[in-house]
């Protein structure tokens, strides 16, 4: 039997994903966590053989999340689930130690897929996914979002969608003027010179979602 730990901030879709692998007999899920602490924790106390984990979560992200696992534990098997399959994130995800990237709109096959793959050792990612990052590399360039480290990203996330300074500070557990430093990179990094100008191009780029 494949144990499986399910990592996202929204229980809906915890118990939905969950129910979705308990159609499997050879899959069970021994626990779930709200957010990338929660579950690097949860995982120490279960040991499971795969982590289902979310990237957009309050606390620790999941390529953070991910990263930590990787460096607590030696064979930790985590495939990133996620609405936004775009670039910078499935790369973010590889190199953070994950061994799977999934859309959250994949088929109830291609998520048992992933899990047995990830419980085996062997990397997963979505023919849809693996498409698109593939022309990206054929259309040539680099892509601005390349240049992006995790961190940035996260404060990125936090202040489109509308995070205070002092709100992402305490969320990264860093400084406010921390925070202030990766806005700066950002704007640099980007091209834009303020928060509105840097939310205009994480739409244009499907890196968040219009509510």
């Amino acid at each position: 039997m494949i144990r499986v730990l399910v990592v996202d901030d929204h229980q809906l879709v915890r118990n939905g994903f969950s129910q979705l692998l308990s159609q499997a007999s050879d899959i069970e899920v021994v626990g779930q966590a709200e957010n990338g602490e929660e579950g690097v924790r949860v995982y120490g106390e279960l040991e499971p053989d795969v982590v289902l984990m979310d990237i957009q979560m309050p606390v620790l992200d999941g390529i953070e999340a991910t990263r930590k696992l990787q460096r607590i534990y030696d064979t930790c098997n985590v495939v990133i689930l996620s609405s936004v399959e775009t670039d910078p994130f499935p790369l973010q995800a590889r190199d953070a130690g994950a061994i799977g990237f999934l859309s959250k709109r994949c088929t109830i096959d291609e998520l048992c897929a992933a899990v047995r793959n990830a419980s085996a050792g062997l990397p997963y990612i979505s023919t849809e996914i693996a498409q698109r990052l593939a022309w990206s590399k054929i259309d040539g360039g680099d892509s601005l979002l390349d240049t992006i480290s995790p961190r940035e990203m996260q404060v990125l996330l936090l202040a489109t969608r509308g995070s205070r300074n002092k709100d992402i500070a305490e969320e990264m557990n860093i400084s406010e003027k921390t925070v202030s430093t990766y806005k700066q990179r950002l704007y640099e990094k980007l091209g834009v010179k303020n928060d509105v100008e840097m939310a205009h191009y994480a739409l244009r780029h499907h890196l968040i979602e219009v509510k």
